[in-house]
């Protein structure tokens, strides 16, 4: 696909941007044929839901580029990749609980409601 033209990095860029913009573009029609097949009520809440999954991306991306990144100095094995990826992703979960409606408690209780 895009051999003579950037190598390996250029190839990987291609397939991870092809996959992003394939999964996008599935959920967005998935979205859209669930409204025509069940009306607006089986959406509703998506707003909400999107809401807490970008604050939680946020945060860990966050976490990674300001804190978490500084904890292991040195190359990132895949090891040390895994366990600060899973520690920012809890660390995440953990805000998006605690800005539940009713508090973490509730959440953890009743399970987090749109």
């Amino acid at each position: 696909m895009t051999q003579g033209r950037g190598g390996p990095r250029a190839t990987l860029v291609a397939i991870g941007s092809g996959s992003s913009l394939g999964m996008t573009a599935s959920a967005i029609a998935l979205a859209v044929l669930l409204r025509r097949a069940w009306g607006a009520a089986s959406l509703a809440g998506l707003g909400a839901v999107l809401v807490r999954s970008g604050m939680a991306a946020l945060v860990a991306v966050l976490l990674l580029r300001l804190g978490l990144g500084h904890v292991w100095p040195g190359p990132g094995a895949v090891g040390v990749a895994l366990v600060r990826g899973g520690l920012a992703g809890l660390v995440a979960a953990l805000v998006v609980l605690a800005a539940a409606p009713g508090g973490a408690r509730a959440a953890l209780r009743d399970g987090v409601r749109a």
